[in-house]
């Protein structure tokens, strides 16, 4: 009888649970998703940067900065700046 149990205890769940259980999500979508995330994050940092009193040196650069965490900045820019 404990044999049937401990059987069942490991076969039922294994049938189970994947019908209960959320599936993963692809990383394809993993890396749509942190895109998606880091570009809200700029927009809200640039739009807080613009409502507020900065010498317009600072400002670009603090802009710059900002969507160069999107990598919108090329090489030959981040030179330039």
């Amino acid at each position: 009888m404990e044999t049937l149990v401990v059987l069942l205890s490991m076969i039922v769940p294994s049938l189970l649970f994947p019908f209960l259980l959320e599936h993963d999500i692809s990383e394809k979508e993993v890396a749509r998703r942190i895109v998606s995330i880091k570009e809200k994050m700029v927009e809200e940092g640039i739009k807080a940067v613009e409502k507020i009193y900065l010498p317009p040196t600072i400002r670009a650069n603090v802009l710059y900065d900002l969507r160069d965490q999107q990598s919108n900045n090329s090489f030959k820019k981040f030179w330039q700046h």
